[in-house]
């Protein structure tokens, strides 16, 4: 097991360290109690208090959700930029001592939490070991046997983080029926986070006198930084919380409210795939999430995501048919918000900003939805993180895609999510064609957002370099990945070669070569990491059985004084035919004495003869 796949041993509750016999290729056991303050912070009387009774099973299952959540920032994933994907996959081994020990060391009950962990979060395993004799004093849980609502009266429990989804969601419960609207909330120690919830909440409370209530519950790590930030369980605890909300008003009802796109996460590039793929409400997660909560309970428990068929760009006409768009500045839904800086309150680059300001331009909100809200702004500042152009191509890509696929060319290209997504009741049938015009409908909103964007009143003939305007003009985002790695290549070595070669020139082919591999291997984790679906080399290092794997081939030429344009057009047009199909060419090709007279007509010739190729003359 390799350092990052190694099990890893959480011990909670005062469980001992001799309930799990440790493996020499073990991490050293986390110990994790929240009434010592060490290491996490769950501070359970507060929102015990705030709710009324909660069973002592409850209780358990408020304490594993924490702990779960704690372990899953605490134990580290790999780097971000990690090109091996299996690096993300943990093995976690709880150990938790439990007040109701014959249910939760049941195997079904354990089947059900492992299952439920391991598929949103991407982890290998999850494996719990139970133990009795964990009690906490009824006075220290402010355990009480009154509500602070009345269980008799209708309630709706719904998630609420702050952002545009939630949001509506409570706008549309509020306008559409007569039940109190209980928000839950988690907070794991952002500032912003509670401040946006707390305002937002004002303002719903003013709005809708006595139908709003707020329960909040916080859980965060102490005595240090978390060390991965991905938060999958995110949706274990949330759905914990509201679980014990509803249990103690006697529902049988919990609501998610998240946009579709973000749902049924299609990947926009490879780094999503796996457990990089974020399922916070993906609709296996939410019958996995139900089946669980059903066996904590004893009886059916529903959870649904009650946007599941709408995009983010339907979402912000929920909150503009309610004429409630004045709020929408103050949600936040950044998942970097600590990149940004000032009075914004977005990032501007991450994909929930990218989708946001996309979705806002396609209903005619940018005026709401402004670019003061943002720190980057990449529709007037040049893109000059790769990783953030990156996202925005994907994104758009995505949705040109959805916009000119066929039923029958969607049903191919996405038949593993599609298969994924469809839960116990879905009828196939009709489940793949309103899949497909919802994602049809994504499309029509990106390309009406792009034409937003291109007529906006500041734009100039001459967009500035580097911008999502001039990704538009140049329609970058038609472009193949390994096409895009090409031109992206053939720009740096027209600096780079140059400037190497303006003193001492290469003694002959092979050291041009040698000097340009140099060149590509020095840049080679910058490439995979804007580049990540595109595997690449240098022909004539790269070793025959690998040749075949590589879909972008890069093949240099260096013409001398005595070398004519024609001697080299052979072996190119061989070249031509000896790579699979599928494989991108690059055609470097060295000219510094001119010998190719006419660059046009030369480039033409051999780009004619096989579609995915490209020719960089460099001087």
């Amino acid at each position: 097991m390799n350092a990052i796949t190694k099990r890893h041993i959480i011990l909670c509750n005062g469980a001992p360290k001799s309930t799990i016999r440790k493996k020499s290729d073990d991490a050293d056991p986390i110990i994790l109690d929240y009434r010592d303050k060490d290491r996490i912070l769950l501070p359970l009387p507060n929102f015990i208090r705030s709710v009324g009774t909660v069973p002592q099973r409850v209780l358990d299952l408020l304490e594993i959700c924490a702990y779960v959540f704690a372990a899953d920032r605490l134990v580290s994933r790999g780097a971000a930029d990690s090109v091996i994907f299996d690096s993300w996959s943990r093995v976690f081994h709880f150990a938790i001592k439990v007040r109701d020990f014959v249910f939760w060391n049941d195997s079904v009950t354990k089947k059900k939490l492992s299952e439920l962990l391991e598929f949103i979060s991407g982890d290998r395993q999850f494996r719990f070991e139970f133990i009795a004799g964990h009690e906490t004093p009824p006075a220290h849980l402010f355990d009480q046997e009154v509500f602070l609502l009345e269980p008799n009266k209708p309630h709706h429990v719904m998630l609420f983080s702050g952002g545009l989804d939630s949001l509506a969601g409570a706008i549309e419960c509020l306008n559409t029926t007569e039940d109190t609207v209980c928000l839950i909330s988690h907070r794991s120690g952002q500032p912003s986070t509670a401040m946006t919830q707390d305002k937002l909440v004002a303002s719903l409370s003013r709005q809708y006198p006595d139908r709003v209530k707020h329960y909040k519950f916080s859980t965060s790590l102490t005595n240090g930084r978390a060390v991965s930030e991905t938060q999958r369980t995110r949706t274990f605890i949330y759905g914990s919380i509201a679980f014990a909300l509803a249990s103690a008003l006697k529902q049988d009802h919990i609501t998610f409210y998240e946009n579709g796109i973000t749902s049924f996460n299609f990947p926009r590039r490879q780094d999503l795939l796996n457990s990089r793929a974020s399922r916070t409400t993906h609709p296996k997660t939410m019958y996995l999430l139900g089946e669980f909560l059903s066996q904590v309970a004893g009886k059916q428990i529903t959870v649904v995501n009650a946007y599941r068929w709408k995009t983010k760009a339907d979402v912000l006409d929920v909150i503009k048919n309610f004429n409630a768009q004045h709020l929408i500045p103050s949600t936040v839904t950044c998942s970097k918000t600590a990149m940004s800086r000032g009075e914004h309150t977005h990032c501007g680059g991450c994909f929930q900003c990218i989708d946001r300001r996309f979705s806002a331009s396609a209903v005619d909100l940018t005026d709401v939805d402004h670019s003061g809200l943002y720190t980057f702004d990449f529709l007037s500042e040049s893109i000059l993180d790769p990783q953030i152009k990156t996202a925005i191509i994907d994104y758009v890509r995505l949705g040109i895609e959805f916009n000119d696929s066929s039923i029958d060319s969607f049903y191919n290209d996405w038949l593993t999510e599609i298969a994924e997504a469809m839960c116990v009741g879905d009828n196939e049938a009709t489940f793949i064609p309103k899949l497909y015009y919802f994602a049809k409908r994504f499309g029509q909103q990106t390309a009406h957002a792009l034409k937003n964007f291109n007529q906006r009143d500041d734009v100039t003939k001459e967009p500035i370099p580097n911008t999502l305007l001039q990704i538009i003009h140049q329609r970058e985002y038609l472009k193949d990945e390994p096409e895009r790695f090409a031109l992206s290549l053939s720009n740096k070595l027209k600096r780079a070669i140059p400037t190497m070669f303006i003193k001492n020139r290469p003694k002959d082919e092979n050291d041009f070569n040698d000097k340009l591999n140099g060149l590509i291997q020095n840049d080679s984790e910058g490439y995979r990491r804007e580049f990540p679906v595109t595997s690449f080399g240098l022909a004539k290092v790269i070793p025959d059985h690998e040749l075949m794997k590589c879909n972008l081939i890069i093949e240099s030429k260096y013409l001398r004084s005595n070398t004519t344009a024609s001697k080299i057009t052979d072996p190119i047009a061989a070249d031509l035919v000896k790579y699979p199909e599928a494989a991108y060419i690059v055609f470097v090709i060295y000219d510094p004495d001119r010998s190719i007279k006419d660059d046009l007509v030369f480039i033409r010739d051999i780009e004619s003869k096989r579609k995915s190729c490209m020719v960089s003359i460099i001087r």
